[in-house]
């Protein structure tokens, strides 16, 4: 009972207890939980004994949990008499009193006894063991002979009859409640309160009168009620539902009747299937889902469920699995049958003219795809890659991945679907055991209907004998084509919901390798099926030629022999008549061995002929022409098969293309569609490190996806694109996850020791998580983020037409964030740190303190309306240091000084000479901006200088945003529990890398500076928190600072390790560092070698078990993600541009600042949000176009 009552790893055992903590904090006496606890509907079914013991239990344990630390405060509620007389000395007169004094006596001398009954004032004096028997009673006088109610004004006569004949069960109208509201009127107990409802004619007792005249409710809890008994006992079985509703009328007429109750059909339906098919853990309905999920099959269910019929359970079965397309037929026939192997052409599915007609729209960089939407500037889109259909899924059509997705693109409000990586259908010939290896993997259920017609029965019969486990060495022969139709049946059936489509908007297809292999398959058999039977022809005609040949040649040889014959006759004989006729004959045999002599010689040509046209008939001889007209139609034929499949298609592209999502060049959406079939982690690598040719023709969209049907998690980068001299923009290239549940698949192939599927060895990598790309543009700044596949079908769905029982939990997913921000890399002092300048306040802003003053010029503060993030971290270098000798690498715009000199005094020539007001402005502002310049590029190698910019322009004049943004986790009441808090071996909780809200760390500059003697994070968390004292709210809060800001350090090094919650919501765990802990790097995946080597860490915090993990880095410059199942690599971009350092082999940096929104009920709640605020983005905002920055849009619902 209490694992499943009060477990907290569970949904509701964690509601429970979040409720339970909520009214705690809300009453003033542990007695009021009881009429609380009554009132939410979460504790329904748990019982009171069930929680005191909970709380108790709570209370008594260590360390105290937040529930039993607020059980322990509370305390009892002071007895009667403590409440009627607060002060002491009175309490013990009255005590005294009440041993000697009469009960008129007592009312007189206390006022505080006004309004109390004899009885209630005989109760007190029980409480405090004070007998009265002795004492003369004085008798309550009731009116009207104890028939109070006669008394009474008609009004309230009829107001007391209504009360007494309702429901006594419900809270607020029970006995009690009744004898304390009418007690004023002279009801002092139950039985006054029954004789004073008899006085007014209602003889019968309450219980009576509610078994009587039953409410509506009550009506349908008795027929749920014998229902549920006679249905357990197998009427459904036995006599079938018609004969139950007839019964169920029949025994129930009377109630019925009385109550107006009408008991539909309809209604009765429903309330059968909401009995027969239960939920929970036990229940009918998720039994049966098991059974199916593990291949069962509902035959077996049946066998011990016997009181469900057969066929109901059949019902279910294909509701549960979608495998009906009774309602929704889809818009294609059954495959006629096309001889050949692998072919999909032929049979009239299309008719010829439409796949000659075809045409793929004509996308590139200068030509990008137009997709509509509302407000151009903020919408929202979705990617599924790799739904892969035809590998193993899960039968309940509720938890297919892609009827999850394309509801969860539904509910989030997507304007448009992009779908890659649509297959998974084996199309090589029979390659001896590996081909069955792979069949392992395969999904697919052979559906008769898509068979050709002429071989259906055949199948069914087949299928019946395995089925009824019946021995057969037969077997069903699917082609290409049916293949290829089952699929297609496949994505009708799984976006499809009731004759209208799961997702309403549209859905645009990139055709990938996958289905290039389908299309080239496809032509290829097509051609080859031409060519053999082309083949077969020739070899016929060559046969009939060369019987011909040899017919003509023996009828020449016995016309030469008639001929001979003759012309000896003719030689012989004498007898003139003989000869002329000899003559004649032998003149028409000459003709006719002529004429045959012509049929032999052309026969023969003809059969020369024919063979040498049938050895031109070889696959190597075919023109390229025919190649790209079968691979034209083959491709035709795919594309228009899916646009009949999947409501609101269009097949946009085979391989990469792009989406217009703004109005400048680089306001675009690239797919890239990589050319092989790999299953490998370096998809992003492989991109990024050849990008140059993109950027150097400015023809880099800003959001690259690439889509693999084989990529094993969601990565991301960005890389730089700059032109004219100036920065540009920072493209973030992105490798999408798949769409497969990795669990599923795993759980049904652990028995397959080969992993010949590239699927297998994609979701058995133990970087695998499967899910879908959100993209999201707010005020035209694009950004993308994973959807963990376990995020798309955790939400509750609505109530179902065809089942009552659905659940009703909240329908949106994670509704809050806890947000941290990263500004990491800010090399304070450093020649090549980056700075915008803000024109209104006249200060070079940094990229923090950019994003800072943008927030401060929203209205956020540290009063009454906090900044919206609650985590700030440094991760690496907040300073330059000196640990090389900086000064012999001058920034390359470092003027000397007489040239600085000679440039500001023809700028102030020009100045003094000029007239005009504009153009004085102008050399004005071009004067302070190359002065600003020259002092920034020249940096400071003072350490010390350094670190005393970083103290005065980081942290003392952000105080306040960092004084908000603590504010604002402290209101949020998060849980933040260092490592040191897990040591419980530790005869004092402490440890340097102790997690902070706000973690300053230490870099290898300031380390190589001081010889590895200063972490310089320590030093700037302790002078922060003097700042913050500063502010009103923290300025007697020491003890909470310096737990909320650290400087975390192992020995010297910047490692912050700790984890972090919501109340009531999910322990994240936090790995900062400076760096990845990883000997080597890839530049083109800055994070995928640390994710590599932490493969071979395992736990090495000790802490990290069960739980999501996020780890933090800065030093390379750059901004880089993975996402796995177990963790997440989070790099953020740097303060500075690329140095002269960077200019020995490595990209151009990334410059800004970025957050993390993590769900705050749990990473497969919701999205994890990645929102990067790059430099482009800051100067479009300050130095570009001034306008408020919408916060509450780019991080949303924080906590």
């Amino acid at each position: 009972m209490y694992k499943d009552t009060w477990d907290v790893k569970t949904r509701k055992g964690r509601k429970r207890v979040e409720a339970l903590l909520e009214i705690i904090k809300r009453i003033k006496y542990r007695e009021d939980v009881r009429e609380e606890v009554n009132k939410n509907p979460i504790f329904r079914g748990v019982r009171h004994n069930s929680i005191n013991q909970q709380l108790n239990r709570e209370a008594g344990s260590t360390p105290l949990t937040p529930l039993g630390k607020a059980w322990s405060k509370l305390p009892n509620r002071p007895n009667r008499v403590a409440s009627l007389f607060p002060d002491a000395k009175r309490r013990e007169e009255f005590a005294e009193d009440l041993k000697k004094l009469k009960i008129s006596n007592l009312r007189q001398k206390y006022q505080e006894l006004k309004g109390l009954t004899s009885d209630q004032i005989n109760k007190i004096a029980g409480t405090l063991n004070i007998e009265r028997t002795d004492i003369p009673r004085t008798p309550t006088k009731h009116p009207a002979n104890r028939n109070w109610t006669l008394n009474l004004v008609p009004e309230l006569q009829q107001k007391f009859i209504e009360r007494f004949r309702s429901d006594y069960r419900i809270p607020g109208n029970t006995n009690r409640d009744l004898q304390e509201e009418w007690g004023p009127h002279g009801c002092t107990s139950e039985e006054i309160l029954k004789i004073g409802a008899q006085a007014l004619g209602e003889t019968r007792n309450r219980p009576q009168i509610v078994s009587k005249d039953k409410t509506a409710e009550q009506i349908d809890r008795a027929i749920e009620q014998q229902m549920q008994e006679i249905i357990a006992g197998g009427i459904l079985v036995t006599l079938g539902i018609d004969h139950l509703y007839e019964q169920i009328k029949t025994e129930l007429a009377e109630d019925l009747e009385n109550s107006k109750f009408n008991l539909t059909r309809e209604y009765f339906d429903k309330k059968v299937d909401k009995i027969v098919w239960t939920e929970g853990k036990a229940g009918t309905l998720t039994v049966l889902q098991n059974f199916i999920e593990k291949g069962l099959g509902p035959e077996k269910f049946q066998e011990y469920h016997r009181h469900i019929p057969l066929a109901m359970v059949l019902v279910k079965a294909t509701e549960l699995t979608g495998s009906t397309n009774i309602k929704n037929p889809p818009p294609f026939s059954s495959a006629s049958f096309a001889a050949g192997i692998g072919r999909l052409l032929g049979g009239d599915d299309i008719p010829e003219e439409e796949l000659r007609n075809f045409r793929l729209p004509e996308i590139n960089f200068n030509r990008p795809l137009e997709v509509s939407f509302i407000d151009p500037k903020n919408f929202k889109m979705g990617v599924i890659n790799g739904a892969n259909l035809g590998i193993l899924h899960t039968p309940i059509i509720e938890n297919n991945t892609v009827r999850q997705a394309m509801a969860y693109a539904k509910r989030r409000g997507y304007a448009a679907l992009i779908l890659t990586g649509l297959f998974d259908l084996d199309t090589t010939k029979a390659e001896g055991h590996i081909k069955g290896i792979r069949a392992l993997y395969s999904g697919r259920n052979t559906n008769v209907d898509v068979l050709d017609p002429g071989y259906q029965e055949e199948a069914r019969r087949i299928i019946t004998a395995i089925e009824a486990n019946e021995l057969t060495n037969e077997i069903i022969y699917e082609t290409a084509k049916e293949g290829a139709l089952n699929l297609l049946r496949g994505w009708w059936k799984v976006t499809l919901v009731d004759k209208e489509p799961e997702f309403p908007g549209p859905v645009y297809v990139v055709l990938g390798p996958k289905e290039f292999d389908m299309i080239s398959s496809a032509a290829h058999s097509e051609v080859l099926y031409i060519t053999l039977s082309k083949q077969a022809e020739l070899r016929e005609e060559s046969s009939a030629a060369i019987s011909a040949v040899k017919r003509a040649e023996k009828q020449l040889k016995a016309l030469e022999d008639d001929l001979t014959k003759n012309e000896r006759l003719l030689a012989q004989t004498e007898i003139q008549e003989e000869q002329e006729n000899l003559r004649e004959t032998i003149n028409h045999l000459r003709q006719q061995t002529e004429a045959q002599k012509q049929e032999s010689v052309s026969l023969r040509q003809r059969f020369i002929e024919l063979k040498k046209q049938e050895a031109r008939t070889r696959m190597t001889n075919i023109r390229p022409e025919d190649w790209q007209r079968f691979m034209k139609m083959s491709l035709a034929l795919i594309s228009v098969l899916i646009e009949r499949a999947i409501p609101n298609c269009k097949v946009i592209s085979l391989g990469t293309t792009y989406i217009k999502v703004g109005p400048k060049p680089k306001d675009k959406i690239k797919i890239v569609i990589p050319g092989h079939l790999k299953v490998t982690d370096t998809l992003l690598s492989d991109y990024t490190n050849t990008y140059a040719p993109e950027a150097l023709s400015l023809a880099m969209a800003e959001t690259i996806i690439i889509c693999h049907p084989h990529a094993i998690a969601h990565a991301m980068t960005a890389r730089e694109v700059d032109s004219m001299g100036r920065r540009g923009y920072a493209p973030r290239i992105h490798a999408a996850p798949i769409l497969l549940d990795g669990k599923f698949i795993r759980s049904k192939t652990e028995q397959i020791i080969r992993r010949s599927h590239p699927l297998g060895q994609v979701v058995n990598h133990p970087f695998f998580q499967g899910g879908i790309l959100e993209i999201e543009a707010t005020d035209g700044m694009i950004n993308v983020s994973p959807v963990k596949v376990e995020t798309l079908g955790n939400y509750e769905r609505p109530e179902s037409p065809t089942r009552i029982n659905t659940k009703t939990v909240k329908p949106a997913l994670a509704n809050t964030y806890i947000w941290a921000m990263a500004a990491t890399d800010q090399h304070w002092g450093g020649r090549a740190k980056e700075f915008l300048f803000d024109e209104e306040s006249g200060k070079s802003l940094g990229m923090a303190e950019a994003a800072f003053h943008l927030m401060r010029k929203a209205g956020y503060n540290d009063k009454d309306k906090l900044p919206p993030f609650h985590m700030f971290v440094v991760n690496d270098d907040p300073t330059q240091g000196h640990h090389f000798p900086a000064e012999k690498e001058p920034h390359r715009h470092e003027m000397q000084y007489y040239e600085f000199e000679k440039e500001q005094n023809m700028l102030y020539e020009k100045l003094h000479a000029s007239k005009s007001p504009r153009e004085r402005a102008k050399i004005e502002v071009q004067i302070r901006s190359m002065s600003r310049r020259q002092v920034r590029v020249r940096g400071t190698d003072s350490y010390t200088r350094q670190m005393q910019a970083f103290i005065r322009c980081h942290i003392r004049e952000n105080i306040d945003m960092f004084s908000g943004m603590l504010r604002r986790s402290h209101n949020a009441e998060l849980i933040l529990k260092p490592i040191s808090e897990f040591e419980d071996f530790l005869e004092a909780p402490y440890d340097t890398c102790d997690l902070g809200l706000i973690n300053e760390g230490t870099g290898n500059h300031g380390l190589g500076t001081t010889d590895d003697n200063l972490s310089e994070g320590v030093i700037h968390a302790e002078v922060m928190i003097p700042y913050l004292m500063t502010r009103p709210y923290w300025n007697d809060k020491v003890e909470l600072l310096e737990r909320y800001v650290k400087g975390p350090v192992f020995g010297n090094k910047f490692i912050a390790l700790g984890t972090l919650k919501a109340p009531g919501g999910y322990e994240y765990a936090f790995d900062l560092r400076n760096t990845p802990a990883a000997n080597g790097i890839d530049w083109g995946d800055p994070v995928r070698v640390g994710a590599r080597v932490a493969l071979r860490r395992g736990n090495y915090s000790r802490i990290f078990e069960n739980k999501f993990i996020v780890k933090m880095y800065g030093d390379k410059h750059f901004l880089a993600w993975l996402l796995t199942a177990l963790w997440a690599e989070f790099m953020a971009p740097a303060g500075t541009h690329t140095d002269a350092y960077g200019e020995r082999g490595f990209p151009p940096n990334n410059s800004g600042v970025a957050f993390i929104g993590l769900p705050a009920e749990g990473p497969e709640s919701g999205p994890i949000l990645i929102r990067p605020l790059l430099v482009h983005n800051l100067r479009d905002y300050i130095e570009k176009n001034h306008r408020p920055f919408p916060w509450e849009e780019f991080l949303p619902n924080a906590l």
